[in-house]
């Protein structure tokens, strides 16, 4: 009888407390920059507390961007990364993370796209929808 009051006030402690969760977020989730042009974003990590977790950062193509870092190593703690991309070649591609089970990096993704003239870029765009509209 007693194990069991020492269970029930455990299952109603866990309900009760408030469960602090890593959060992994991203400044942005697009990017768009001019060939062989630089720009960053942040990734910020907050309650995290394991230690020595990398997280790897995964480009789609990497004919078309390259990673600075390319790889994040989180420790305990609130913490700012700055990430870089450069574009290196014409299109988009997609930039993806991944990290051990344990910790979620679903957020953490970005579209970067990668253009040679930015008035081309903008005309292309435009043609594109108006052939899908006719």
């Amino acid at each position: 009888m007693n194990n069991l009051i020492r269970l029930s006030v455990f299952l109603v402690l866990i309900t009760v407390l408030p469960i602090s969760e890593c959060e992994i977020k991203i400044s942005s989730h697009y990017l768009s920059m001019k060939l062989n042009e630089s720009l960053s974003f942040y990734v910020t990590v907050t309650n995290f507390e394991e230690s020595d977790v990398k997280v790897l950062f995964l480009p789609e193509y990497k004919d078309r961007i390259t990673v600075d870092p390319p790889f994040i190593t989180l420790n305990p703690g609130n913490k700012q990364y700055t990430i870089t991309v450069q574009g290196v070649g014409i299109g988009k591609s997609l930039l993806t993370a991944q990290s051990s089970p344990n910790v979620s990096v679903d957020d953490v993704f970005l579209t970067a796209t990668v253009y040679r003239s930015k008035g081309i870029d903008v005309f292309s765009v435009i043609i594109g929808w108006a052939y899908f509209a006719v």
